[in-house]
């Protein structure tokens, strides 16, 4: 795909077409422009992802081509799952 940008929904979806029960686990994204490296809940509190997110509380994860610096960098989000508390 050739997008620039995905959204915090779009995520969730694809996750939960892969077979990930967001009742069951929250996702995390691991960010590094903001901060020196930390995981980033998306959307935590929905739980099914053919639900529409507020558009202000949704995240917009760049895909990006290149590091500031112009090297090319892989076009990917690295995802972590967490447990949800019972």
């Amino acid at each position: 795909s050739s997008a620039a940008s995905a959204t915090g929904l779009e995520l969730l979806r694809c996750l939960a077409n892969d077979g990930v029960d967001l009742t069951r686990f929250y996702v995390c994204v691991y960010e590094t422009i903001a901060s020196r490296g930390s995981w980033m809940p998306v959307l935590r509190d929905v739980v099914d992802a053919d639900a529409d997110a507020n558009d202000a509380a949704d995240a917009l994860l760049p895909l990006c081509a290149e590091a500031p610096d112009g090297s090319p960098v892989a076009r990917r989000i690295d995802v972590k799952l967490f447990r949800r508390a019972a």
